[in-house]
């Protein structure tokens, strides 16, 4: 990453720190044609408009001092969002016993998501448990022989490959799944929008 982009991280820390505020990342973009630099705060009781604008009076001086791009650009402080990626450590501590969910690189058992209760992270590996399904769907019934037959071959090639693939459930809790972190693309918080 940029050397100044670090260095500035390390500036703006204890600054922001001292409102009461964390400093979750900094993101530099091109938006509108115009070149911006994003510092992404947050604080145990969430973020307000009020504590954006704070973060902005107190960071903006230090960030004309460090000058971290080359070219004119604008400073937007900014909460990150309910289903911002977990990425820190501290991010998954605070995330213990909580509803997340997961993106695979690529898709296991079918699946490119999977959601659960986060239950431990480890430097090479997520273990969730997973959340009974409380909705109750009726089987689509296949209605012609070539539909049947159609289903029952899916059926036996998932039940050939099942034994091969990732996520695997714990054999002493089967209802906990373990997945090794190089298999995982991202791991937020689970937002339901309705």
């Amino acid at each position: 990453m940029n050397c100044k982009i670090e260095q500035l991280k390390t500036a703006l820390t204890p600054v922001l720190n001292s409102l009461g505020l964390e400093l979750v990342d900094i993101e530099t973009s091109i938006k509108f044609n115009q070149q911006n630099l994003t510092v992404f705060i947050d604080s145990v009781s969430g973020i307000t408009l009020d504590d954006c604008e704070r973060a902005h009076h107190a960071i903006d001086p230090i960030v004309d001092q460090i000058d971290p791009i080359d070219t004119e650009f604008n400073l937007n402080v900014s909460s990150p969002g309910l289903d911002r990626p977990l990425k820190s450590i501290r991010d998954f501590e605070r995330n213990y016993n909580k509803h997340i969910e997961i993106k695979f690189i690529s898709p296991q058992r079918g699946k490119k998501f999977i959601d659960g209760i986060l239950t431990e992270r480890t430097q090479n590996s997520t273990t969730i448990t997973l959340i009974p399904s409380t909705k109750k769907e009726k089987p689509k019934q296949p209605t012609t022989r070539k539909q049947q037959k159609l289903l029952q071959s899916a059926a036996a090639a998932f039940d050939q490959n099942q034994d091969q693939q990732d996520p695997q459930p714990d054999q002493q809790n089967p209802t906990q799944i373990k997945i090794e972190n190089s298999k995982i693309s991202l791991v937020r918080p689970f937002v339901k929008f309705e």
